[in-house]
């Protein structure tokens, strides 16, 4: 299960590894300009995956980086900054996908 679950984000998101898919999501986002990127890259790597939790894998399948320049989450939700919990920005995910 462990293996077809990271299979499948690979194929999503173009990488070859652990270490390029978090550079290619920094560099996606510094793209759109978000703040506090090496503040917040604890909730991006449990976003993309790095956990196996159900939530965490419907995220991804959803996961659009134009979302949060939309939504502005860095600057909207102090909570998003909370690295140390990462399931918290999870939950502000789920709710506003």
């Amino acid at each position: 299960m462990f293996y077809r679950y990271k299979k499948f984000m690979k194929i999503q998101i173009g990488c070859t590894g652990p270490d390029y898919t978090n550079q290619k999501i920094m560099s996606r986002l510094l793209q759109t300009e978000v703040e506090q990127l090496q503040a917040c890259k604890g909730a991006y790597d449990a976003i993309v995956g790095e956990s196996t939790n159900k939530q965490t894998y419907r995220i991804f399948q959803k996961f659009d980086f134009e979302l949060l320049h939309e939504f502005d989450l860095v600057k909207r939700y102090p909570s998003f900054k909370n690295c140390e919990n990462p399931q918290i920005t999870v939950g502000i995910w789920m709710k506003k996908l």
